[in-house]
């Protein structure tokens, strides 16, 4: 990445078990569905991910927080052996831990990921190879469902292996410790499409958590954009021409909307720990 400057901090991380962080509160939430790790799943296989995996999440998480309807569209399968390259299994590429903080989606172009959801899915999206030209989402049904109701964008991140996770542990940062200044715009330009995300621009207030000791029965729901969020109901208000775009609010504000999170290395781990290997899934979530 080019055009900015990265700067290395060293901070504490505190222990996220039995803290009843919220994903509405602080951005993350530490659970435990109550179906079995799904053992007959071969992760390295895109077809058995979205065809076996993504109902059982989107069922769990649809109850969990009583939502409307959860669209899962993508998912990252990682390796901590994988460094910075991917490495290729049964035809899946594999990626390494993203080890810059971040956040994974801007406030504007949250709405726009939404809303595209119902064109012909470009080349780069994973459920075209299970959708063709067909749209993830009915144009009709999100003009008359879903358009105006308050979403959510919101990842679900586990541990794959049987042992529990230490080797490069995700951390995110608690959102009722940021501001809006913490947040800093970058584009990701590509051949087809320009992205813009975030970068986490760092604060002494900040208080960045982990879930030391993962095992594959728990996951960690993080969430990457709230259309009822206070940032969401900030830049509206700053914002009046796009108002209707990112802001959608059926009840009270919630403080989260887009929690910075990323992997990290615990210089407490001897080096020839098994290397992690994690999955996450992304999901459109529609109260």
């Amino acid at each position: 990445m080019v055009g900015y400057d990265n700067q290395v901090f060293s901070v504490p991380l505190y222990n996220a078990r039995d803290q009843h962080k919220t994903l509405d509160t602080n951005g993350f939430e530490l659970v435990t569905p109550s179906t079995p790790f799904p053992a007959h799943i071969d992760f390295t296989n895109d077809v058995d991910i979205m065809t076996q995996y993504y109902p059982l999440i989107a069922d769990f998480v649809r109850h969990h927080l009583g939502a409307y309807k959860v669209v899962p569209f993508n998912h990252y399968v990682r390796s901590g052996a994988a460094t910075l390259k991917y490495e290729v299994q049964n035809g899946q590429r594999i990626g390494g831990p993203a080890t810059f903080m971040h956040g994974d989606y801007a406030l504007l172009g949250a709405p726009m990921r939404r809303d595209n959801f119902t064109l012909p899915p470009p080349d780069h999206d994973t459920f075209k190879i299970l959708n063709g030209e067909r749209p993830l989402i009915p144009a009709a049904e999100m003009a008359e469902e879903l358009q105006h109701r308050r979403f959510a964008i919101v990842n679900f991140w586990r541990n794959l292996a049987d042992e529990p996770l230490v080797d490069m542990p995700l951390c995110f940062c608690d959102e009722t410790t940021n501001t809006a200044g913490d947040y800093v715009a970058v584009e990701f330009r590509y051949t087809d499409r320009v992205i813009e995300t975030y970068l986490a621009g760092y604060a002494p207030r900040q208080r960045w958590y982990y879930v030391p000791q993962m095992v594959k029965e728990e996951g960690l729901l993080l969430k990457t954009f709230d259309s009822q969020g206070r940032w969401a109901e900030e830049y509206a208000q700053q914002h009046p021409e796009y108002a209707d775009t990112v802001f959608h609010p059926q009840e009270p504000v919630v403080p989260a909307t887009s929690v910075l999170h990323g992997a990290v290395k615990d210089p407490r781990v001897a080096a020839d720990v098994a290397p992690r290997r994690s999955i996450e899934v992304r999901m459109m979530v529609f109260y």
